[in-house]
């Protein structure tokens, strides 16, 4: 009789090669190409699609419907307890890892971690994404996003939704990205820090402070440069948020020396105008330019070092 791990084998849709433990669930219509392992209590939801040589990894990885994962990527590692779930529709690239221990060296070995990844993201070749480096916490990443060849999303990251990582990009522990971020490639940013929504950070980037929302910075070591207009109008910010926002850039960034107010007296200004907007995007950057524990990005004009005041 064929050892119980591979007896699965016999499976509709599952390639004489391929090893299936008899524990693992295979939803209706999967495919299981040449060489792939299933490990011992993988859940792989319905129509999913496993290309040659990728591994499903033992213990506590579930796959949602309709995901494909393409040849040699590896998600889950048996060798660490806890959970790797990813939802329906992801695609994960050639030698991608998604689920591996944390390089942590404070992670106890034998300690619970965690991975959720939500629905329809693109996860390109050789990505790789940590699980968390402690029990309560999970590194979590939401839906629609592109992370593309080569980038990194270190241990208990939070990332939203629909955001783009280009090429080489690397997240440290504990970054928390928000919704519809844009960064170029090869950028960096250091642990712990934020990134706000519709945030652009431009390609080559080392961020080592908060980025508030809506805004771009670029540099090593990277500084605010202005609102990111174009991705704005592209997400269908109307003009007069836009409007908004430019007469917020101003007054909270440029300072031309007339006024000796501090930015948070600057910010406290313009909640007193009269058609403040408590619930708009005005008020959604000044909160998260408050609420920046490592501080903000610096200002700095575009092409005029050390200057002040923005270009017309």
């Amino acid at each position: 009789a064929a050892p119980a791990a591979t007896a699965p084998a016999a499976r509709a849709g599952v390639h004489p090669s391929a090893v299936v433990h008899e524990s693992a669930s295979l939803g209706e219509g999967v495919e299981v190409g040449p060489l792939c392992v299933v490990g011992e209590g993988a859940v792989v939801g319905a129509r999913c699609r496993l290309m040659a040589g990728c591994v499903i990894s033992a213990g506590g990885v579930t796959l949602g419907e309709d995901c494909v994962v393409h040849p040699h990527a590896v998600i889950g590692d048996e060798s660490v307890p806890g959970l790797t779930v990813l939802g329906d529709g992801n695609i994960v690239g050639a030698s991608a890892v998604v689920g591996a221990r944390c390089q942590d060296l404070k992670y106890v070995p034998g300690s619970d971690c965690h991975l959720r990844i939500g629905d329809h993201n693109d996860i390109r070749e050789f990505a790789s994404i940590h699980r968390s480096s402690k029990p309560e916490w999970t590194t979590t990443i939401g839906s629609h996003n592109l992370l593309m060849g080569g980038s990194h999303v270190a241990h208990d990251c939070i990332l939203g939704d629909s955001n783009v990582v280009a090429n080489g990009t690397l997240l440290a522990g504990h970054v928390v990205v928000g919704d519809c971020v844009h960064f170029g490639g090869a950028t960096a940013v250091h642990q712990f820090c934020n990134v706000g929504d519709y945030a652009f950070v431009a390609g080559g980037a080392m961020v080592e402070r908060d980025v508030p929302a809506f805004l771009m910075v670029q540099g090593d070591r990277a500084r605010t440069r202005g609102l990111n207009q174009v991705g704005l109008r592209r997400a269908g910010f109307g003009e007069a948020q836009l409007r908004a926002l430019r007469h917020a850039y101003m007054v909270i960034f440029v300072n031309d020396g007339a006024s000796e107010a501090t930015l948070a007296e600057r910010m406290q200004a313009l909640e007193g105008e009269e058609g403040f907007d408590a619930d708009g995007p005005v008020a959604t950057l000044i909160a998260s330019i408050r609420g920046a524990e490592r501080g903000i990005c610096k200002f700095h004009q575009w092409g005029v070092p050390g200057a002040s005041k923005p270009a017309e």
